[in-house]
Parts: C-alpha cells; structure tokens; sequence
C-alpha cells in the first residue's frame, strides 16, 4: 500500500470484516473498483465518527444519514467479497 490513507481505509475495512483479510487484502491490491470502496467506506466512517463528536444542530440527521451510508457500503464490500474475487485461489469465507 502506497500512503497512510490506504492503509487506514484497508486497516478499518479488516476490522469491521473480521475472518477475510487475507481476500480484503489481496482484492484491495487487484482491483481499482475495490480499493475505491474501501476508500469510500473509511472516508464515510471518519465522519460517522466525526459526527457523533458534534454538538451541531444537524448532528443527529447527519450520523442517521452517515449510519445509513456506511451499512450500505459495508454490503457492498460484503457482497464482493462473497461474489467477486478474480483470482483462482479458493478461499473459504466465514
């Protein structure tokens, strides 16, 4: 991995997908459109996080919506991880 922010993206989608990091981190180096989602899923993270800080106003409508967008992202991750590895190792999924 080339930068911290890659690291942290592929680093929190390990976390939250515990029993598939050897798949997370071998699709993360394969495939621009899987590493793009973990990116997107880390960037949405830090600002769940960020919005659960918040005192703002907006504050609740923003973590529901953050809350919303994360569970989405995560199935998406899910569902390529399960349906759309493209190397010819046969690795069993939890």
């Amino acid at each position: 991995m080339s930068n911290k922010r890659e690291q942290d993206s592929v680093a929190r989608v390990i976390r939250q997908f515990e029993g598939w990091q050897t798949r997370i981190e071998q699709s993360f180096q394969e495939s621009e459109d899987f590493r793009s989602l973990c990116q997107d899923y880390a960037v949405c993270e830090r600002a769940l996080e960020n919005w659960q800080a918040s005192n703002a106003a907006v504050a609740a409508e923003r973590r529901q919506e953050y809350t919303e967008l994360l569970a989405e992202l995560g199935k998406e991750i899910l569902d390529w991880l399960e349906h759309r590895h493209h190397s010819g190792h046969s690795e069993a999924g939890p």
